[in-house]
């Protein structure tokens, strides 16, 4: 049973939460009980800073919820559970680290370009990095970051993936012919 009444009752509002290197497999469960504790659900969205890193998760899933908000789950071509929703609720999350985890599905990134606060993102060393383009995927996903993966995004990278992703447009049209 997880206690933390003494140590929350004066908070005014957390804007960090690092949760790495617990070897979490899941944070179906944690975060729920967690967060809650700690960032009541009406400041859910003053969380600027979340680490998940050094873990064991294979999907960004299962984040905390308000009440009020539906739950649904995003599905890859696969079947695949992806991302949650429920992430979109730290609407000022800025900084976001889930390097050295097991996430493998490339879809999980579509869901981050939500967060339209989100800068830093850190996410190497996941089998995830095996996808082609992932960086161009990402930069064009993700407008407003500027650091990926602890190093500055350049103009030349983000160049090339606008580029990226008007081709892929592109193709798309062209296949939709």
């Amino acid at each position: 049973s997880l206690s933390l009444s003494r140590y929350y009752c004066d908070i005014e509002a957390v804007t960090s939460l690092r949760l790495n290197n617990n070897a979490l497999a899941t944070v179906n469960g944690l975060l729920p009980v967690v967060l809650p504790k700690l960032v009541p659900f009406h400041s859910v969205s003053q969380l600027l800073w979340l680490d998940l890193s050094f873990n064991r998760l294979t999907v960004c899933a299962d984040f905390p919820r308000s009440h009020s908000s539906p739950r649904t789950k995003l599905t890859s071509a696969r079947g695949e559970q992806d991302v949650d929703e429920a992430l979109l609720e730290f609407t000022s999350l800025s900084v976001l680290y889930l390097h050295a985890n097991q996430i493998q599905q490339s879809a999980n990134y579509k869901l981050l370009s939500s967060l339209k606060s989100l800068t830093n993102l850190a996410i190497h060393g996941n089998p995830l990095d095996a996808v082609p383009n992932l960086e161009k995927k990402l930069l064009a996903a993700l407008p407003n970051l500027t650091k990926l993966n602890f190093s500055p995004v350049t103009r030349l990278q983000r160049a090339d993936a606008e580029q990226w992703k008007a081709s892929q447009s592109r193709a798309r049209a062209k296949l939709a012919k």
